[in-house]
This record gives C-alpha cells, structure tokens and sequence, in this order.
C-alpha cells in the first residue's frame, strides 16, 4: 500500500546494567544512575544516526518525499529515540507514537535548540502498573513536547505493566487499537 509504509528496526544487543542487574540484551543505550539520562550520550547519538538514516531512507520512497506521511514509534528505549527524532525533524513527521517508555531528561537550552513541533501529533501509550518507566513521571517526559507545540495525547492503561504476555515485550490487543488511531 503506497499510503501505509512501516518499517521495524531493533535496537543492538549489549551488555546493559540498569537498577542493579546487568544482562546482555537489546538496549538502545544504557540509562544513568541519576534516572532518566543516557550514561554515554555517544551511544544514544550514534543509535539515532542509525535509525535518522532508514528514515531518510524511507522519506525517499514516499510521494513527494513527503516526511509528513512518515509516524515514528517507540517501545520502551525506543521512545527517548523516537522523541529525539521528532524534536529533530519538528512537525516535518506526520506523528510520534510512544509506547511503555519516556523522553530523556532535557535541559531548557536543549530543548530551545530543537524544531517547532507545532500540529505534530504524539501519542503516549502508558501502562499502570509499569515500574520500569512509573507512568507519572513518564507522562511528565513528555511534556516538554506540549511546549514546543504538539498536540500531546498521554493515555494510561489500567491492565498494562511494562511488559505484556507473560514478560515478552508485545503489543496487547488495547494498544495496538490506540496506537493504530494516528495512522
């Protein structure tokens, strides 16, 4: 369908250590200790230099070139990706969708140097009992997103952790009928 486009990439697999475990995973970078901060911003720019050139990729096979066709989604980590492109391309994106994750902590100068994300449609979807990314403070990520101009929607989920099935990371039948909204 030359309307519907989607296109999946992981993240790599490396050795993570978050709240006191370390496992060999994938993980797009590797949280801080002081919370919701990358320990080594190079891994979170080189991820996003990988995953900006398969959207440049796929802008270049839409109509027109036309990014605003082109959703951006998160899970998890991914959504600190997913946020950062949008606030790279600004309202050049046709939505954000976030999922079970948050936004990097950002400073006000940081944010000052980002794109006007005026009409740029994100959607956060949250579940309740999620103790890796707890959803007041992830609703709080995203806010930042409000005050350059999109049109945040942050929904929380009442049966959602951060996992679903059994510990597996899908999608469950609720979100995907939320998240599939935007599209």
């Amino acid at each position: 369908d030359p309307f519907l486009h989607s296109l999946q990439t992981a993240s790599k697999v490396r050795e993570e250590t978050f709240d006191g475990w370390t496992k060999v995973q994938n993980s797009w970078f590797t949280y801080s200790e002081e919370g919701n901060l990358a320990k080594d911003p190079q891994q979170v720019q080189e991820q996003l230099e990988r995953v900006e050139s398969l959207l440049l990729r796929e802008v270049a096979k839409l109509p027109g070139r036309d990014s605003r066709r082109l959703v951006v989604a998160g899970f998890s980590q991914g959504v600190a990706l997913a946020v950062e492109l949008a606030l790279r391309r600004g309202n050049a994106l046709g939505g954000v969708i976030c999922m079970r994750g948050s936004a990097l902590t950002m400073t006000q100068a940081q944010l000052d140097q980002h794109a006007d994300l005026n009409g740029l449609r994100v959607l956060a979807y949250h579940g309740r009992w999620d103790r890796l990314c707890v959803p007041e403070e992830a609703g709080q990520s995203y806010e930042p997103l409000r005050g350059k101009g999109a049109d945040l929607r942050f929904i929380v989920d009442d049966t959602l952790g951060h996992a679903c099935a059994r510990g597996r990371q899908q999608l469950c039948g609720g979100e995907v009928q939320k998240v599939s909204e935007p599209l």
